[in-house]
């Protein structure tokens, strides 16, 4: 497995690292930013926590469900505003709350503007996760939101583009990759 991760960080390399907590805004934002790193560390047997923050509308929590189990991870969605998330106390508070509750060995979460991040220059990935073998997981993760909401970033041509850029830009001739910013790693305490 080793040889799919292209980084500064290998966090699926070491036995120590068991748990793994997802934050995103909105359902859908774990499928189209991470469910492929989500089928690899499930396939690793790391045990994955998803938190939507808020219902997104449309019926998105009810394809939350079937997207996680897809997946293979546990989830849950949070009763926040979907049009006011704002990086805040309030916000702070409910991720820490999170944190506390699971103790994960990994969290990975995004910025604001995370479905802008693969247009804007303030996004700048240091970590790739090869997701080639477990690309079927994520298209078939994406299958329950694009029954429900049309979205031109949801096609699996565009998800593909993008993620073969990302394995070039990990220095990959080919594959497909999805892309992280490393902002904080601390190990946990031995």
């Amino acid at each position: 497995m080793a040889d799919d991760l292209v980084g500064a960080v290998n966090p699926f390399a070491t036995t120590a690292l068991r748990t793994a907590l997802v934050v995103v805004a909105h359902p859908d934002d774990e499928a189209l930013l991470c469910g492929g790193t989500i089928a690899r560390m499930t396939q690793a047997g790391m045990d994955v926590h998803v938190a939507a923050l808020s219902r997104g509308g449309q019926g998105r929590d009810k394809a939350f469900d079937a997207c996680c189990e897809i997946l293979g991870a546990s989830g849950e969605v949070g009763d926040l505003a979907s049009n006011d998330l704002r990086t805040d106390g309030d916000l702070v508070t409910i991720t820490d709350a999170l944190i506390d509750a699971r103790r994960p060995d990994v969290v990975i979460t995004h910025g604001p503007g995370a479905g802008q991040n693969f247009a804007t220059t303030d996004f700048r990935p240091t970590f790739f996760v090869d997701v080639t073998n477990v690309w079927c997981a994520k298209m078939k993760a994406l299958t329950a939101y694009r029954q429900i909401l049309d979205r031109d970033y949801m096609t699996e041509e565009y998800l593909r583009v993008k993620s073969r850029w990302w394995a070039q830009v990990a220095g990959r001739d080919r594959g497909l990759c999805e892309a992280f910013e490393v902002g904080l790693w601390r190990p946990a305490a031995t």
